[in-house]
């Protein structure tokens, strides 16, 4: 709550981080939106040239919190840039534990009356046992967002490599990760379209031929996965055992449905469909396209066909080329997070260091004006990828999550995060998007 613009106003407990006392100088284009979790910070410190707004790393993730997050909104994924066994975790935003339930306290309504008289003769914990007792939702726990699943590339031979880099640009919204195996160049590139509503993943190699096998996996037990052809789809199910968890109620038996749906293309080469698995084989350029959906339509109705509008958004996304996706999504991106430009002064040279060292050396004394430029840039560009027209609100994690019982759920904790999540997209632009 304390992230703002003016040295005034600035939080002392950011201001070693952001406005230490220095000069610098800083040009605010135009008003614009952003947000920063937890998750912002440990991307930075997660393990060449750049430009200005953009994070990179001489190593592939290792934990989650390290991984790259991108998001259309609607579909998340968070990007680990591993060399032999890529793992890209999948969320879509109506994915959630449970099913429609009426929370509404019978008894509730019988009460008001006397909590009412209690806290108006000053009796206020009277009140509170009251409203404790009887006035509470039922159950009084809600339900968790949930992870889809992951995709798993595994690229047989990259166990060692050299000339290692991965980035991700804030100002395109795509991540790319490039490495060499002997004389072999391989590059990647994924970014998820908001425009086409599609994950994209490009794959190149130069001097060498690409293999990948490409598999889902997901943490619910109700799920299957189909290959056939060119594609591979996830089928799933949430299934409730009934045991709740910290901040989450207990759900017996079956809720909301989910698909994830992969298409591939390639240039030359060969595609072999396996038990729950694709192989492409002696090719220099694949393109897979992914797309992910639930069987939401409200808060009351969860019998929506999620095939159904995975093939959509497939059918739809497979009549563009590569190069129109991309171009396409990084328009559309641009006309957002071009609204602001936040210029500090900075010394060139320590864009060429990996943004890590940049933030251990800023920790250590070292003064690094455009880092901090960088991280209210990446602040803005997570609220960009989890916040859409059309889509649900960011929750207590944006669009991200790994894990089927997330802290305090994952959810919307409207009495004050939910609200802060928005705040700034508030105080510097209109509420867009």
């Amino acid at each position: 709550e304390d992230f703002l613009l003016t040295r005034e106003a600035g939080a002392s407990r950011i201001k070693n981080l952001f406005f230490t006392e220095r000069r610098t100088s800083m040009k605010i284009r135009q008003p614009a939106y952003f947000s920063v979790w937890v998750l912002s910070m440990f991307v930075l410190l997660a393990h060449g040239d750049c430009s200005p707004y953009c994070l990179w790393y001489s190593k592939s993730a290792d934990r989650w919190v390290e991984a790259f997050p991108i998001g259309n909104g609607r579909l998340g994924a968070m990007v680990f840039c591993r060399t032999s066994a890529e793992r890209i975790q999948l969320n879509e935003d109506t994915l959630w534990s449970g099913r429609p339930h009426d929370y509404t306290n019978s008894e509730a309504r019988k009460h008001l009356a006397e909590v009412r008289k209690l806290i108006f003769a000053g009796r206020y914990a009277e009140a509170q046992g009251i409203v404790d007792r009887y006035m509470m939702g039922v159950p009084r726990f809600l339900q968790a967002y949930q992870p889809l699943g992951d995709l798993i590339l595994r690229f047989p031979g990259h166990e060692k490599v050299t000339d290692y880099k991965r980035k991700l640009d804030l100002g395109t919204a795509v991540v790319s990760v490039e490495y060499k195996v002997g004389e072999g160049r391989y590059l990647r590139e994924i970014f998820a379209s908001a425009v086409d509503q599609v994950l994209v993943i490009r794959l190149e190699s130069k001097g060498a031929l690409l293999s990948v096998e490409i598999g889902f996996s997901t943490p619910h037990s109700h799920s299957k996965v189909v290959a056939e052809g060119k594609s591979l789809t996830l089928l799933g199910q949430w299934y409730g055992t009934g045991k709740g968890a910290s901040l989450i109620a207990g759900v017996k038996g079956p809720g909301i449905s989910f698909c994830a749906a992969l298409e591939a293309r390639s240039k030359g080469g060969k595609i072999e469909a396996g038990e729950g698995v694709l192989r492409i084989s002696e090719t220099r350029e694949i393109t897979l396209l992914l797309a992910a959906a639930t069987s939401f339509r409200s808060y009351r109705d969860i019998g929506a066909d999620p095939v159904a509008r995975c093939k959509e958004y497939l059918r739809k996304a497979m009549k563009k080329t590569y190069s129109s996706l991309k171009s396409d999504h990084v328009s559309a991106h641009k006309r957002l997070f071009g609204r602001v430009e936040l210029s500090l002064d900075s010394n060139p040279a320590l864009r060429k260091l990996p943004t890590d060292q940049r933030l251990l050396g800023q920790a250590n004394g070292v003064c690094d004006p455009g880092l901090e430029a960088l991280y209210f840039q990446f602040g803005r560009y997570l609220l960009i990828s989890c916040s859409r027209p059309g889509c649900q609100p960011a929750n207590l994690q944006g669009i991200w999550n790994e894990s089927t019982a997330p802290p305090w759920g994952s959810k919307y904790t409207v009495n004050i995060n939910t609200e802060m999540n928005y705040w700034p997209c508030l105080l510097y632009t209109s509420p867009s998007p």
